[in-house]
C-alpha cells in the first residue's frame, strides 16, 4: 500500500483475508458454528481502522456454541502486551446486545420473518460466511438474501432507510465540525455511496442477480450493468469511492487511529496532502480534490436515496 503496488481495494481485501484467518484460528471445535462476517468484513472492505462484524449460527448444544462462541470473541478483541487482532462486535445480531450472543438457523430465520426492521434487511446485504461450519454458514447466506433481496422493496421499507440515513447524517457528525469534510457521513461521503447503491441492491436485486454481492463497488458494476445508472455517474461514484477509502486509510498511517474528516490545522493537511501524493499545493490540491469528488457524489447519491432531483455538476 505504501509503496504504491496496492490500491484500497487491494488492502480492503487482503484484510478481510487476515481477519477470516483470525477468526478460523480462534473457532474452537468444540461446537458446530458458522460465523458470518457483516458490515466492512462481509464486503471485503476493510480499512486499516475498521472493526470486525460478525455474528454466530449454531447447530447442536446451544450452551456448547455459546461457549465457543465467547472464546473467539475474547481471542480476537482481547487487549494483550502484544496487543489486539481486531477490535470484534456482534451487536448487527437479531435484538443487538441484549439478544443472545448464538442462534440457530431456525431461530434466526423467525426473528427475520417477524420482528426484524427494514435496516436489518439492508444489513443481511453484507452477509458472507466467514469462518466455522460451511453447509451451516451457506444455509444462513442463502436465507438471508431472501430477506435482504425481497420480491417488493416497499415505499414505507424506502422511507425507514431515508429516515435512517437522514438520522445518521445528523447525529454522526460531531457537533462543531463542517459536515462536508467528513468522510464518511458527510455529504458524498463513503456513507452516501453505500447507502445509494444498498437501495438500488434491495430495490432490484430480486430480479437483477448483477445487483447481489457484498461489495460496494461490484454492486456499483452491477447497477452499470442493469442500466440504473450512466457510465458517468457509475465513474464518478467509483472514483469518489476508492478516493475516499485511500484517504482514511493514509490518515489511519498518519496518526494510529480512525480518523474520519480532513485535518483541520494547516500542517496536518499539508502532511496528509503529501502522504496522497500532492506535490506543487499539497493542502490545497488535496482539499479541492475532495470537495469536487465529494460534491459530485453528493448530486448522484442523493437522487437515488432522497429522490431529489439533481442538476449536472462540472
Amino acid at each position: 500500500d505504501i509503496g504504491g503496488r496496492a490500491d484500497s481495494t487491494d488492502v480492503g481485501c487482503a484484510l478481510a483475508d487476515l481477519a477470516d484467518a483470525c477468526v478460523a484460528a480462534a473457532l474452537q471445535e468444540k461446537a458446530t458454528l458458522a460465523i458470518i462476517g457483516m458490515g466492512k468484513l462481509g464486503g471485503r472492505e476493510l480499512s486499516y481502522a475498521s472493526d470486525i462484524d460478525i455474528m454466530f449460527v449454531c447447530a447442536g448444544d446451544p450452551l456448547a456454541a455459546e461457549k465457543a462462541a465467547e472464546e473467539l470473541m475474547r481471542a480476537i478483541g482481547e487487549v494483550t502486551p502484544e496487543g489486539q487482532a481486531f477490535r470484534i462486535d456482534a451487536a448487527l445480531r437479531p435484538e443487538g446486545k441484549s439478544g443472545p450472543l448464538v442462534r440457530t438457523l431456525e431461530s434466526f430465520g423467525e426473528y427475520y420473518a417477524r420482528w426484524s426492521q427494514p435496516w436489518e434487511h439492508q444489513a443481511l446485504l453484507k452477509a458472507r460466511l466467514t469462518a466455522g461450519d460451511a453447509a451451516l454458514g451457506e444455509m444462513f447466506v442463502e436465507s438471508a438474501q431472501r430477506v435482504a433481496y425481497p420480491e417488493s422493496f416497499s415505499s414505507q421499507d424506502l422511507s425507514e432507510i431515508r429516515h435512517l440515513k437522514a438520522r445518521m447524517e445528523e447525529e454522526r457528525v460531531p457537533r462543531g465540525t463542517d459536515p462536508r469534510m467528513n468522510l464518511k457521513h458527510g455529504p458524498g461521503g463513503l456513507s452516501d455511496i453505500e447507502f445509494a447503491m444498498q437501495i438500488l441492491q434491495q430495490s432490484h436485486g430480486r430480479s437483477r442477480v448483477e445487483l447481489r454481492t457484498t461489495s460496494t463497488l461490484q454492486a456499483l458494476d452491477g447497477a452499470l450493468a442493469a442500466g440504473l445508472m450512466d457510465d458517468e455517474s457509475a465513474t464518478r461514484l467509483r472514483e469518489t469511492y476508492c478516493f475516499l477509502a485511500h484517504l482514511r486509510n493514509r490518515l489511519f498511517l498518519m496518526v494510529g487511529r480512525a480518523r474520519d474528516a480532513l485535518p483541520t490545522r494547516p500542517e496536518d493537511l499539508e502532511a496528509a496532502g503529501i502522504a496522497m501524493g500532492y506535490r506543487d499545493q499539497p493542502r490545497q490540491e488535496l482539499e479541492e480534490h475532495y470537495l469536487r469528488l465529494t460534491r459530485r457524489a453528493r448530486k448522484i447519491t442523493e437522487q437515488i436515496i432522497y429522490g431529489r432531483p439533481t442538476a449536472r455538476t462540472p
